[in-house]
């Protein structure tokens, strides 16, 4: 069974976004600010994604958008390993990968 996350949801120019093609094909959403963040999780969940997939490279307060508007609407959060300190605490879930820029440090 195959459970879709969706497009991933990272900052302007975070994890994902670094390839223009990605974002003009829809493969990644850029998000500034938590109601930014909110609007892209909205959007997902519309899409019909069973996930929400977030990469690295945003703020505290955006994950927390993120995570807190996934929730409301029962739906599950994924993030990059990266992003473990800042959805501790505020329910994401499920360590996929460490993100290419934390594998070069």
């Amino acid at each position: 069974r195959i459970f879709p996350s969706g497009t991933l949801i990272t900052a302007t120019g975070g994890h994902g976004a670094e390839v223009d093609l990605l974002i003009i094909h829809g493969m990644v959403i850029e998000a500034n600010g938590p109601w930014e963040f909110r609007k892209a999780v909205r959007q997902q969940i519309k899409n019909g994604a069973d996930y929400i997939k977030l990469a690295s490279n945003f703020t505290p307060e955006e994950v927390a958008a993120a995570i807190d508007e996934a929730h409301q609407l029962g739906i599950r959060v994924t993030v990059d390993a990266e992003t473990v300190l800042h959805q501790v605490g505020r329910g994401g879930g499920y360590r996929l990968h460490r993100a290419p820029s934390a594998a070069r440090r």
